[in-house]
Formats: C-alpha cells, structure tokens, sequence
C-alpha cells in the first residue's frame, strides 16, 4: 500500500490499550498546568517511552485498501478513530 508522506508531530498523550491516544495523569497531588506546560509534558513521556505522535494523511484509496483487508467496515470510512484503529490492526499484521 502506497502511503502519503505528510507527517507532522502532534502532541497527543499515551496510548491507551485501544490504542487511541489517553492523557498521562500526573503521580502525586493535581497539578495545574499551562497549555503548553502540559504538551511538553507529554512530548516528554512519551519520548521517555521511545513512542511517537504523527498525523498522516491518507487518500481514498488506502482507506478503500483497508476496507478491502477488512480492517475498517464501509460504513466507518469516515469515522477517524476507525480509521486510526484500522491502520494500527494493519501495523500489527505487517509490522509484528
């Protein structure tokens, strides 16, 4: 699968087991953080964890590659969070 090549860092937090991205909550008392305090925070863990946080852009015929492996039902073909879902399942199959 030919794949775009338009990828930019995006502060998103852990991944969760789902693997959608899930806010890091602090150890210890609250603490409150600026908006940017809290995405350097995040870029840190999640350098500290060797992961990183891209955005993709896909055209209709990768999403139509993955309906085809039947990683990603038609009807969700529009939902971002299927569609990230299904390139992790495609990340698995191919990359594990």
């Amino acid at each position: 699968m030919k794949t775009s090549a338009i990828l930019q860092i995006q502060s998103f937090g852990t991944l969760a087991a789902g693997g959608l991205p899930q806010s890091v909550a602090p150890a210890g008392p609250a603490v409150t953080r600026s908006p940017a305090a809290e995405r350097m925070h995040l870029h840190r863990e999640r350098k500290k964890n060797g992961m990183r946080c891209v955005m993709i852009e896909l055209r209709n015929e990768e999403i139509d590659a993955l309906i085809r492996k039947q990683l990603l039902k038609p009807e969700m073909r529009n939902d971002r969070e299927a569609i990230a879902e299904a390139l992790y399942g495609w990340f698995e199959r191919e990359l594990a």
